[in-house]
């Protein structure tokens, strides 16, 4: 029998009803442990797990671990309710699959009336309901009080559910007093399988979570690496949540992607961006707790960098993941000079105009830093992908902040507005992206709507005062100039300013860009 025989056991699996499981998370006699994943199901695959259970479809077993002195800490709260926080409660149940399904069914389920006093919870800012019209389920405000809708919150509740038919008695709804009575069957009904787990070593548990969860809904490295690495001693989530408020948050960098940083994290220590498995870092930031403050410190270093340099002043705005990366990896091998302040800010505008990142390849990422540590280190710009031409005469059709091409929009929008004070870029950084409106926001098609030429760059405070100022022709030259507009144009129709403005943006892009790259890679122009 081997040392892991010794360790664990399996249970049969039993069968509970679904009311009796949820009860269990109430109570606190089924926990979702810390190091699980926050909650990521958008509304509609939550939609789709109350349709099955009311068709009576199988929705899946779930993986319960069961421990008798591996204490854990937990979640006390679930989908916005509370839940018990008594640590005498014995057997220690923990769920390691189906944590995606509970809080889907425990917020769906659950009354967010009587929220508990002085918990500091609020509930969640929407709930299901039954639309009696559309024979579906739905979300809606958990203040909504019209009668076709049914909280889903009073099946379980007896006297709740007498209740709301009645209601819908005296309201002349005798049709859907069946409906609801059926729907709630279906769900007092309904049985779920558990599978348990009986261990007291908190590194198999873990790695069971980690091996279960890599079938179905993929989790992302930085939520594998959490789960692997958690101990009652250390918690991956919230040390970085505590490195972001110390180090990134006062230069308003605090909603840096995590991702971001384990990529850095591996970099420091040679491993591949791409490849490298959940467990190798994992092992080196439980080997090396002082990785994720240097990979931090490094982030921090990159923003000041990307903020001096190219203006800006927060993760959102730019383009690249990978330039942070790359920026940051840099920062922790030399100190910061001129010479590599003008590389860095030539080689940010050549990767994002020629969309150098899109769809690339771990061979490329590899060969992309290799050829950026080369370019710092000899002051000799190089790049050894293929790259295309530089192609922006023609304005996109489509503003979206997603893009890398709309972040590089919104980027020369706050370069226009001022270049000599540089005044665009703390606009940034005071308003974010609401410094960006609709110039016209009225009888216009929603392409036109959505066209870069429709976009104006100004405090978010100023966008009517500006509207009205442009509709009666009162406005300066100054603004006329800085937001792309001339005289000319108000005998213009909406379509035809918003067309002259999308292009004269992208012949003002596209001269600013073959600027930066020819002192980059002249070759590509």
């Amino acid at each position: 029998m081997t040392m892991l025989a010794n360790k664990v056991t399996y249970s049969e699996p039993s069968i509970q009803y679904l009311q009796h499981v949820l009860e269990m998370v109430a109570t606190g006699a089924l926990r979702i442990p810390r190091f699980q994943r926050p909650f990521v199901w958008l509304e509609d695959r939550q939609l789709e797990l109350m349709r099955s259970i009311r068709e009576g479809i199988p929705i899946g077993a779930l993986m319960i671990w069961r421990t008798t002195n591996a204490p854990v800490a937990f979640y006390d709260t679930l989908g916005g309710f509370p839940l018990s926080a008594d640590p005498s409660i014995s057997p220690q149940q923990y769920i390691l699959d189906g944590v995606q399904r509970i809080t889907t069914l425990y917020g769906a389920l659950a009354d967010w009336r009587p929220m508990r006093p002085g918990s500091g919870t609020t509930g969640p800012d929407r709930v299901l309901y039954f639309s009696f019209a559309d024979d579906d389920f739905v979300f809606a405000e958990p203040d909504l009080l019209e009668d076709e809708y049914m909280p889903m919150g009073v099946v379980f509740k007896t006297m709740e559910l007498i209740k709301y038919q009645r209601h819908l008695s005296n309201v002349g709804r005798d049709e859907w007093i069946e409906v609801a009575s059926e729907l709630a069957s279906r769900f007092k009904d309904y049985k779920v399988p558990l599978l348990s787990i009986n261990t007291d070593d908190l590194s198999i548990a873990t790695s069971t979570f980690q091996r279960v969860n890599t079938q179905g809904a993929r989790m992302t490295d930085f939520h594998m690496i959490h789960a692997l690495t958690w101990t009652n001693q250390f918690d991956l989530q919230q040390s970085l949540q505590n490195l972001k408020a110390e180090h990134l948050s006062p230069i308003l960098w605090g909603d840096v992607d995590d991702e971001i940083i384990l990529k850095v994290c591996k970099g420091l220590r040679g491993l591949n961006l791409y490849k490298s498995e959940p467990k190798e870092i994992s092992k080196l930031i439980r080997d090396d707790r002082g990785l994720l403050e240097r990979a931090v410190t490094c982030v921090r270093d990159s923003a000041y960098l990307l903020r001096d340099t190219v203006g800006i002043p927060s993760p959102d705005f730019v383009p690249y993941a990978f330039q942070i990366i790359f920026i940051s990896l840099a920062c922790a091998q030399r100190p910061r000079s001129n010479e590599d302040d003008s590389l860095i800010r030539n080689w940010i505008w050549f990767t994002t105009y020629t969309e150098a990142f899109s769809g690339m390849s771990d061979d490329r990422v590899k060969r992309a830093l290799s050829d950026f540590v080369t370019t710092l280190s000899s002051g000799m710009p190089k790049w050894s992908n293929t790259v295309k031409k530089l192609t922006l005469s023609e304005p996109k059709e489509r503003f979206d902040f997603r893009s890398v091409r709309s972040k590089a929009t919104f980027l020369a929008l706050a370069r226009h507005y001022d270049e000599a004070e540089g005044f665009g870029f703390k606009l940034l950084q005071s308003f974010g992206r609401s410094t960006v409106q609709q110039l016209f926001t009225r009888d216009i098609s929603s392409v036109e709507a959505n066209s870069p030429g429709n976009k104006i760059f100004l405090p978010p405070n100023d966008s009517a005062d500006f509207r009205l100022a442009f509709e009666l022709e009162a406005l300066s030259d100054d603004n006329y100039e800085r937001h792309f507009l001339h005289p000319s144009m108000q005998s213009f129709s909406p379509a035809e300013i918003i067309r002259a403005r999308a292009k004269a943006i992208a012949e003002y892009e596209e001269k600013f860009a073959s600027i930066a790259l020819s002192k980059f890679l002249p070759e590509v122009l």
